[in-house]
């Protein structure tokens, strides 16, 4: 859980969505969250699917 609130505290849930939805805003969020989940898959695979499945919501 506490990996989770650090992700949400950071950013980093927002990487794939526009600014007006208070994601982000990123050129290349496709590329941005693909990076993402890979670098959270080095520390938890647990965290990476939380992270995918959050940014399919």
């Amino acid at each position: 859980m506490e990996e989770y609130l650090i992700t949400k505290r950071e950013g980093i849930l927002g990487i794939p969505f526009p600014k007006e939805v208070r994601g982000r805003g990123l050129k290349f969020p496709v590329s941005s969250t693909i990076v993402t989940k890979e670098e959270l898959a080095y520390a938890s695979n647990s965290l990476a699917a939380i992270y995918d499945v959050q940014c399919m919501l």
